[in-house]
């Protein structure tokens, strides 16, 4: 690109905003989301903030992600339903402080906390990676918490699944390709969108074994895209 078609690029997008700047400012719509998972939720939420001002900068997103490391549907409910401690963080970010924060010291509060600490509009549930390629060991651990936080919710909310990565290849974990465990976690996914009331899926799972065919997949403190092994 030259300089002068790059010098005609700035000034017409200075233009463009110079227009919005003095159209008539819309109403601002709230979204509240809240995670519950493990560490995936971090990793697969924690940039959404930052991205939802690009991508709708009118919507004030509030996103909670309620966590512990490992945890499974299983966990989540035998144990997180519990009228006990077992959670390792509330992570809020809202659009009043613009940053992330915890909600209440670690270790100090349990899902009947957190689905009630907001009138969340999106759920968004996971199950672990160990669990994630076998439906079967998702009920009835699943219905069974959707039920349990349906009954405590503010307001109704809509039901979202976040689909999980494989292990990449070379983990001490795999017992097979991460090709052949990502294709049995969709086909697991395509199961909990059928037989369960949640109406969004979230493909992180997908996005991230797709980006491993890339050069991408070198990134990473052990590569393919992965933290841990």
């Amino acid at each position: 690109m030259s300089y002068g078609y790059r010098h005609l690029m700035h000034i017409a997008l200075s233009a463009i905003f110079a227009a919005m700047a003095i159209l008539p400012a819309q109403a601002r719509t709230p979204l509240r989301i809240l995670s519950i998972g493990n560490s995936f939720s971090t990793d697969a939420l924690g940039y959404l903030p930052p991205l939802m001002r690009h991508i709708a900068p009118d919507v004030d997103l509030t996103l909670g992600i309620a966590y512990r490391g490992s945890f499974t549907l299983k966990n989540h409910w035998e144990r997180g339903v519990e009228q006990s401690a077992v959670y390792a963080d509330l992570f809020k970010f809202s659009p009043e402080t613009a940053y992330w924060y915890d909600d209440i010291p670690p270790w100090s509060f349990g899902l009947w906390y957190a689905i009630q600490s907001e009138p969340w509009d999106i759920v968004v549930l996971q199950e672990g990676s160990a669990n994630s390629r076998d439906y079967n060991l998702y009920q009835p651990y699943l219905d069974n918490l959707v039920n349990w936080l349906d009954s405590l919710a503010v307001k109704p909310f809509e039901l979202a699944w976040l689909l999980t990565p494989a292990y990449p290849d070379g983990s001490p974990y795999a017992t097979s390709t991460s090709r052949e465990m990502i294709t049995d976690i969709i086909g697991a996914a395509r199961q909990v969108m059928a037989n369960t009331r949640a109406t969004l899926l979230l493909p992180c799972g997908t996005a991230l074994e797709n980006a491993r065919t890339t050069r991408l997949d070198s990134v990473g403190t052990f590569g393919h895209l992965s933290s841990d092994c």
